[in-house]
């Protein structure tokens, strides 16, 4: 499952990338329908990625390619549009509520610039990061604003020509929302969140004290296991067997795993998981960059949507086993008051 929002009337849409479908449960959790299909054709997806829901309800189907279906609440297809590349850089308007990745402001689009992350630029034998940098680039295609470079993903190779994501990777995360919309960058080296305005000037940055976590034996044997299970069903366990065995481990984990912002404005954080089960905080800051109080939450959940009394996810277990799971958030009356749950 790639997305999941919940509706206005209490209706909860999922996409999944494996059958490619668009399925609609009811309050109860009753699938009531289908919608889509495999193919390139309008209401046809091939690799659908992400699912986003709009103001009213209309919800937007983006794939692999970039290529968007737009449908109604009822799940009547209204649209297609497949972006050349310029067009694409324009990903999402900032309306979307997205748990993930994309995310633009309004006649704007938002970039990863990768140029730099070429494979005569890779380490071999150490973890190692390459700089990308996010653009807030204009739809009529005036120079876009470099809101600044920031390093991407920790990977590790071992002199194959493919480089593989690190255990406990530090990555830079990003993503965008409330009122006022701000756009939210931070590198998980840390804590200090990058805090742009619509124009892409630094407004603020959160910074917060998060103790070091150490890396325990358990954590390792935990990522052996989830990296090393889904190798061995894609036919790769003795070249990934000798990765894990070479790569080298860190001593403390990332600062945090993942931003969402909310339906009233509020910046989730997601601690770090290490793909074990049990639960994991999420620090909640309020839009002036004031934490609040914390959440936890199954550490396998995958959120998607936060509403102003639920939170919206897929958790999955040890057989990958993907489950809708809806939680109840009781916020508090008075905003002086914690969120402890």
């Amino acid at each position: 499952m790639r997305g999941v929002v919940r509706l206005s009337d209490g209706r909860i849409v999922t996409i999944s990338e494996s059958s490619r479908n668009l399925l609609f449960f009811n309050g109860a959790g009753e699938l009531i329908q289908v919608v889509g299909r495999d193919g390139g054709g309008p209401g046809e997806f091939r690799s659908p990625l992400q699912l986003t829901r709009l103001p009213g309800d209309t919800l937007v189907v983006t794939e692999r390619s970039d290529r968007r279906s737009w449908f109604s609440p009822a799940g009547e297809f209204i649209r297609v549009v497949t972006p050349d590349r310029d067009q694409s850089l324009a990903i999402i308007p900032v309306e979307y509520r997205v748990g993930f990745g994309q995310f633009v402001a309004p006649s704007f689009g938002l970039w990863e610039a990768n140029e730099r992350d070429r494979l005569d630029r890779q380490v071999i034998g150490r973890r190692w990061r390459t700089p990308r940098s996010y653009l807030l680039a204009r739809e009529d295609g005036t120079e876009p604003k470099i809101l600044g470079w920031f390093q991407g993903w920790e990977r590790f190779n071992l002199g194959e020509g493919v480089a593989r994501w690190a255990f406990f990777g530090r990555n830079t995360w990003a993503t965008s929302g409330g009122n006022p919309a701000r756009i939210y960058i931070g590198d998980s080296e840390s804590f200090a969140l990058n805090v742009f305005d619509l124009s892409g000037r630094l407004v603020q940055v959160i910074r917060d004290a998060v103790p070091q976590t150490p890396i325990e034996d358990g954590d390792v044997e935990w990522e052996r296991w989830e990296v090393l299970d889904w190798a061995e069903g894609m036919g790769w366990l003795e070249q990934w067997v000798r990765y894990a065995d070479a790569m080298p481990i860190p001593d403390q984990k990332p600062a945090f795993e993942r931003l969402i912002v909310d339906s009233e404005g509020y910046l989730w954080v997601k601690e770090y998981s290490s793909y074990k089960p049990k639960p994991i905080r999420y620090r909640i800051y309020s839009p002036d960059g004031i934490r609040v109080g914390t959440v936890k939450l199954p550490g396998r959940v995958r959120v998607f949507d936060i509403g102003p009394d639920y939170v919206l996810g897929v958790d999955f277990d040890l057989d990958y086993v993907e489950t809708i799971q809806m939680f109840d958030l009781r916020r508090p009356r008075d905003q002086k008051e914690r969120l402890n749950f």
